[in-house]
């Protein structure tokens, strides 16, 4: 290996101090990427760099290197503070002090690129030309740690010509103190005197402040301004505009983005048009609906199914289905059987209504009347206690199924009976999970409470309860992007407070129970998911609830 010729460094030391400042500042923070072959000429060399800058710094010129935080310019490697993740890293420039600048470099291999850095482009070690008199590392840190890379400045482009020797450094990425929003507020439309949510999930945070408008939230109707969920009842033109969370600890504040409320008059408001479990069904599944609303009245047409075989089959190829599931329909309140069916190609009057309502509901098609997939469609009105549609195998079977109720009505008005809950008790197995989809109908935004409970739910004399249940929602597109998300409510006032509001029952009066809750005000016409499982992979019965919050 070869080092560049010196005879370009003599070139590079008769310039004056003021060229060499010129030069440097060019960089956000220059560091001399170069060891000379002789020692005597490294620290000379270093010396003359550092009375150069030295020789000026008293007029400024060193801190108007661009972007940098001052420091000492090194002549030889070192450690260097790449900032902190998540935070822009302003850069960090390196040179070979000859009269020529390196064409090219080389990351050497065995190098460490910070993830969310990079060399001039470059993000893993390789070759890189250059066009200018540096190498700069700059970009977005996302990990933090300790990383160690070998840098090596080439003559000419493509690790061709000449090289300098190769010079080590090590880049320290620090984890970031302040917190960091990784769910920001959601804009909504609701109609007046209707209730909204904007919800935050922020790291570090240990205090939180709403505002609206850039003022702190003080109206009557607001609670939790100073928790990760602000809740507003019967909103009104004092409530529209503009609403940020700032999350604060020890270490500084960060301020989420903007979400505007806005108000909407609307005869077809947001509500709930359909509920569905997906689950691994052994013995039974019982899920329970209320339909029913303040101010409603007459009954609501309902499509209701329990789908395996269709599930197994093209286009969905869902693995391990229930083949035979039968579908039962009980008034809760007093535990009559209003409907059965075992083969929704029976009875013969059956299909037609399966399908017309499958067609105005938008769900997926039944299409083979000889499938054991079972449906019923049934006019309930609104009744104490709701009602229970319970999935089982015909022979005793289990398997994964789906169980969903549709609204089917053809038309709706806020007076129409609507579906405002949903509840499923079913055990979920250690490492396993259950997935609960809703679909939100209307023209505006509606708010729902979504709960999951475990150590509550043993209180009421369930056996083998889940300890720690948690849940995260999701669109049904995406499941990478969290709406809400919580593991442990902690005694949230809100939570609380909403629950009381719409007569669901009390999570147990411990703070530190690790029943789960979110609420949230969601937009129309997206499927939604809620993905429940254990925060430490047990298992155990878990209640998951989702509840219409007016």
């Amino acid at each position: 290996m070869k080092s560049i010729a010196f005879a370009r460094l003599a070139r590079w030391l008769n310039l004056p101090a003021g060229l060499l400042i010129a030069l440097l500042q060019r960089t956000p923070l220059v560091r001399i990427a170069m060891e000379g072959a002789e020692e005597g000429l490294v620290a000379s060399t270093g010396a003359v760099l550092r009375s150069a800058v030295g020789a000026v710094a008293a007029l400024g010129a060193l801190d108007t290197l661009a972007g940098a935080t001052t420091s000492a310019i090194m002549a030889t490697p070192g450690i260097i503070s790449a900032g902190t993740v998540g935070t822009p890293y302003s850069g960090e420039a390196f040179t070979v002090p000859t009269a020529a600048f390196p064409s090219s470099w080389q990351v050497l291999a065995g190098s460490t690129v910070p993830p969310g850095l990079n060399f001039s482009g470059l993000t893993a070690p390789g070759v890189i030309n250059v066009d200018v008199a540096y190498l700069l590392l700059s970009g977005t840190p996302t990990t933090a740690g300790t990383y160690t890379f070998t840098l090596m400045g080439w003559e000419y482009p493509n690790g061709t010509g000449l090289n300098s020797l190769p010079a080590t450094y090590t880049v320290v990425v620090k984890a970031s103190v302040t917190p960091v929003f990784t769910t920001q507020p959601a804009p909504a439309t609701v109609t007046p005197g209707a209730s909204a949510a904007f919800a935050v999930i922020a790291t570090k945070a240990t205090s939180y402040q709403w505002q609206l408008n850039g003022q702190n939230v003080t109206q009557a109707n607001a609670a939790g301004a100073t928790t990760p969920t602000l809740f507003l009842s019967n909103t009104s033109a004092a409530n529209v505009g503009n609403y940020t969370c700032i999350a604060s600890n020890g270490f500084g504040s960060t301020t989420s983005t903007g979400a505007a409320l806005a108000l909407a008059a609307t005869t077809t408001p947001g509500h709930l048009i359909n509920l569905s479990i997906l689950s691994d069904i052994t013995g039974s599944l019982t899920m329970g609906f209320v339909n029913g609303g303040a101010g409603t009245s007459g009954a609501q047409s309902l499509l209701i199914r329990a789908i395996g075989p269709s599930l197994g089959a093209p286009p969905f190829n869902y693995p391990a289905i229930l083949p035979d599931p039968t579908l039962t329909v009980v008034q809760q309140n007093t535990h009559t059987t209003l409907a059965t069916n075992a083969g929704w190609g029976t009875p013969a009057g059956n299909v037609a209504l399966v399908q017309a309502a499958d067609n105005a509901t938008g769900a997926f098609a039944l299409t083979n009347p000889a499938s054991l997939d079972s449906a019923l469609v049934e006019s309930l009105p609104g009744v104490s206690g709701g009602y229970s549609a319970v999935a089982a195998g015909k022979s005793g079977d289990s398997g994964n199924a789906i169980t969903e109720v549709y609204d089917a009505n053809s038309s709706y008005t806020a007076t129409s009976t609507r579906l405002i809950n949903l509840s499923c008790i079913t055990l979920i197995p250690a490492g396993g999970s259950l997935g609960v989809g809703f679909v939100l109908g209307g023209t505006t935004s509606k708010t729902l409470l979504v709960r999951v409970s475990g150590p509550t739910l043993a209180t009421f004399g369930t056996p083998g309860t889940m300890t720690d249940p948690q849940l995260v929602v999701t669109p049904q597109s995406n499941g990478a992007i969290i709406i809400g998300a919580n593991s442990g409510w902690n005694g949230d006032p809100v939570i609380s407070a909403v629950a009381a509001s719409i007569g669901a029952f009390p999570f147990t009066t411990s703070p530190t129970s690790h029943d789960s809750a979110v609420v949230l005000t969601m937009p129309p016409g997206t499927p939604y998911t809620v993905e429940v499982n254990s925060a430490s992979g047990g298992g155990g019965n878990v209640l998951v609830e989702v509840y219409e919050v007016p």
